[in-house]
């Protein structure tokens, strides 16, 4: 998941200059409170569901997991909702000021309107782990590595061709 910032930091940085870079380091917090929610509540809910298959308990441990998920969604809505309604004064809080605003706006937009599935991805992906798939979970977090380079290649560069 790291990797992802990264890469959006190198794009940025190489497309649009050193403000815009400093405006997602402002906007960063925000992505790494919906990683910490879904790796509290993925951990959490994942050593239940192993306890529960162990147990040979299925329907204990398919309900930890669906609980769990709608869990990190039901949060990172609700945070997202109240973060989106006060974004400029967190956006200053973070430390954005008038000239890194715009770009902390559009970076802090985007994380808000999509947390939910950067926090869904992260507790799929403790879950298919302690399911006994760590490959899948590997395989699958380098697949969204691997999309968000497309992606911030087709945005940044291929947008200036269209435009």
């Amino acid at each position: 998941m790291s990797v992802n910032i990264v890469m959006d930091g190198i794009f940025v940085g190489h497309r649009l200059g050193g403000v815009a870079l400093a405006g997602i380091n402002i906007a960063v917090p925000v992505f790494s409170i919906f990683t910490a929610i879904s790796l509290w509540i993925g951990i959490g809910g994942a050593t239940q569901y192993s306890f529960a298959l162990g147990e040979k308990n299925v329907k204990k441990a398919q309900q930890i997991f669906t609980r769990s998920v709608i869990l990190v969604i039901t949060i990172t809505i609700m945070l997202a909702i109240i973060a989106f309604i006060f974004r400029v004064p967190l956006a200053y809080l973070l430390g954005a000021n008038d000239e890194t605003l715009p770009y902390v706006m559009d970076y802090m937009n985007v994380l808000l309107l999509f947390g939910f599935v950067l926090t869904l991805e992260n507790i799929l992906s403790i879950f298919v782990r302690n399911d006994g798939d760590p490959n899948l979970a590997m395989f699958a977090l380098i697949a969204t590595a691997v999309i968000n380079v497309i992606l911030n290649y087709l945005f940044f560069y291929l947008s200036l061709i269209l435009a």
